[in-house]
């Protein structure tokens, strides 16, 4: 499923207000995230440099991996193949002001002969105020690094 299709169709009647402490509006949409209309709230800026294969999911030759990325209000997804040491350099600038949702899957194809279904291969989730990192994908069997650094 593609949940990140369903954003360019939201009405601003399914948004739930949400007020801060400080007076300020915000606005969380049902489907994904929050929107703001207050300039003010911190955004904050990273950069996500790479994405380095450690171990592949199976035995069977390279991954067909889609990296799917989930900032804020906004969705877009990467694919590449990917095999033991391939170190896939993204270069992907977000600015956010909610949350970084990024999850890995191997595409495989379902067919014969290993009738094997596309593999969830993990999420990691970066907050405003993060500092720049490193974290891992290592759901069944794989093992794999995504980096970032901030602006």
């Amino acid at each position: 499923m593609h949940y990140g299709l369903r954003l360019f169709f939201i009405k601003k009647s399914r948004r739930i207000k949400i007020s801060t402490k400080a007076g300020k509006k915000i606005y969380r949409s049902r489907a994904y995230g929050p929107t703001t209309k207050d300039a003010s709230i911190a955004s904050t800026r990273i950069t996500i440099t790479d994405l380095t294969c450690n171990q592949t999911e199976d035995n069977s030759g390279a991954d067909e991996c889609e990296l799917r990325i989930g900032c804020d209000n906004h969705y877009q997804s990467h694919r590449r193949e990917m095999d033991n040491g391939d170190v896939w350099p993204l270069n992907i600038t977000l600015n956010f002001s909610y949350r970084v949702k990024i999850k890995l899957y191997d595409l495989d194809d379902p067919g014969f002969p290993l009738y094997d279904d596309h593999d969830y291969l993990g999420t990691i989730l970066i907050y405003p105020g993060a500092l720049a990192g490193s974290n891992t994908f290592d759901q069944d069997g794989a093992d794999y690094t995504l980096e970032w650094i901030t602006a």
